[in-house]
C-alpha cells in the first residue's frame, strides 16, 4: 500500500505504507510512523536515517506505540537524492521531509519535547 505526504516545499512524496511488523529494506530514507483515525492517516513521528536501525530504536523507546502508531511509511533515498543533497544541502529531500504534512490530514501529532 502507498500513501502520499507533502513536504515543506509543497512537493508530493509517495511512501510505502506497511504494518509495524513488516520487514524493511536495508536502505537510508525518510520515515513516518502513522496511525489511522476514522479512515484518515495521521503522522505520529517523522524521521530520517537507516530505516531498519531507526525503526528498531523507535520501537525500543516505546514512544510510537504509546502514541498509537500502527503502521510505518517510508521513502528510500536514491542516488539522485544523495547527489542533489550534496549540491544543495538546505533544499534536500531529507530537510524538506522533516516537516511533512499529510495530504488528507488536518492535524499532525507530535511528541512532546
Amino acid at each position: 500500500m502507498q500513501i502520499t505526504w507533502i513536504g515543506i516545499s509543497g512537493k508530493k512524496y509517495t511512501y510505502e505504507l506497511v504494518p509495524l511488523a513488516a520487514p524493511l529494506p536495508e536502505s537510508n530514507g525518510n520515515y513516518v510512523f502513522t496511525k489511522n483515525i476514522l479512515g484518515t492517516w495521521h503522522a505520529v513521528y517523522v524521521g530520517q536515517g537507516h530505516l531498519p536501525s531507526r525503526y528498531l530504536a523507535a520501537l525500543k523507546e516505546g514512544c510510537v506505540q504509546r502514541h498509537g502508531a500502527t503502521h510505518y511509511s517510508y521513502h528510500t533515498r536514491h542516488a539522485n537524492d544523495e547527489d542533489a543533497r550534496k549540491k544543495n544541502p538546505t533544499s534536500s529531500t531529507a530537510t524538506q521531509n522533516a516537516k511533512l504534512q499529510p495530504v488528507v490530514t488536518v492535524k499532525v501529532l507530535k511528541f512532546p519535547q
